[in-house]
């Protein structure tokens, strides 16, 4: 039976797997006082950019401040009664048990500065990391009361879009893959795999996945809807036209080659890659004659006559998937 085959080159492919998701901020937190008191100071406002140490709002703390510097006056009386306490102990004309107590008290004393100190800082709330204040919700010379939140801190760079990828793709894709995002609004951004869970969601048998974008200007917001399109390994792969690929009376997908005895042979695939008219399969060896046209008409084992496709059914065929898949 006379057949047309070519053998068809390996290339170097990646697989693209499309996830709907959104974009997040790498960090968010709400900052909330460690106190109760009223607003004094509140030197940023919202949409301004802060690093990680900047008082974002400080609370009326003169009475914190007087107890602190009372408590420095008794620590100072407190090491001088200390300190000539030691020099008669030296000399023996005082007691170990009073020896004992001045030294008691002074650690007291110590400690009483150190607590006045930790509450005065609490009257200060501090931004814990570089980042855009998204949200204040207080003004200045409002109360509050302990534990209130007063503002929101998002950390935008890197942007963070998340989405999550079926079971099947797990295994394709891995932390510090290639990975391109482009937002509703038509942005389009290239970024990395950062993190891909371990667990799934009970629900949807999907496992969450976060790709990290370089946003330095903040130019993409947190929560904007995104398309990622995570890209896999490079590996070797060969294109074809679907009419190429067969089932064999088993039901296996494969593609009937020639043989070296030029004889009808089934090889097996792996479908990698989906188009319209193209398909990318793995599998076949380099080198090897895939029948293109009258597969479906032989058996594995029975003597072919092979001719090379005519110049106008390869221009077809190369056209055929040459622009899905580039």
């Amino acid at each position: 039976r006379t057949v047309s085959a070519l053998a068809v080159p390996q290339i170097d492919h990646r697989l693209t797997i499309r996830v709907s998701g959104q974009t997040a901020a790498d960090k968010r937190a709400e900052l909330a006082t460690r106190s109760s008191g009223t607003i004094s100071q509140l030197p940023f406002k919202q949409g301004d950019t802060v690093k990680a140490g900047d008082i974002i709002l400080s609370m009326d703390s003169a009475e914190k401040k007087i107890a602190v510097d009372a408590a420095a006056q008794l620590v100072k009386q407190k090491q001088s009664q200390a300190e000539a306490t030691e020099a008669l102990a030296k000399r023996g004309n005082v007691a170990k048990l009073q020896l004992d107590a001045v030294r008691a008290d002074l650690q007291g004393a110590q400690s009483g500065y150190e607590a006045a100190k930790a509450e005065l800082e609490r009257t200060q709330v501090i931004a814990p990391f570089d980042g855009i204040i998204d949200r204040i919700g207080v003004e200045n010379g409002a109360s509050v009361g302990q534990g209130a939140v007063v503002a929101t801190l998002l950390s935008l760079d890197p942007i963070i879009a998340v989405g999550e990828i079926s079971e099947r793709s797990l295994s394709t894709v891995k932390v510090g893959s290639p990975a391109n995002v482009r937002l509703v609004n038509g942005m389009k951004a290239e970024g990395t795999v950062r993190y891909i869970s371990r667990e799934a969601n009970a629900a949807t048998r999907t496992y969450r996945i976060e790709v990290a974008v370089a946003n330095a200007d903040f130019h993409i917001p947190a929560g904007m809807t995104a398309e990622i399109n995570l890209l896999s390994d490079v590996m070797k792969v060969i294109k074809l036209p679907r009419s190429a690929v067969t089932l064999n009376q088993d039901g296996v997908l494969g593609v009937r080659a020639v043989d070296k005895d030029s004889k009808a042979v089934f090889l097996p695939v792996e479908l990698i890659d989906d188009a319209t008219s193209a398909i990318v399969l793995t599998g076949v060896p380099e080198g090897t004659k895939i029948i293109i046209s009258g597969q479906d008409f032989v058996a594995d084992g029975e003597p072919l006559t092979v001719v090379e496709p005519d110049a106008e059914t390869i221009k077809k065929l190369a056209a055929q998937f040459a622009d899905e898949l580039k």
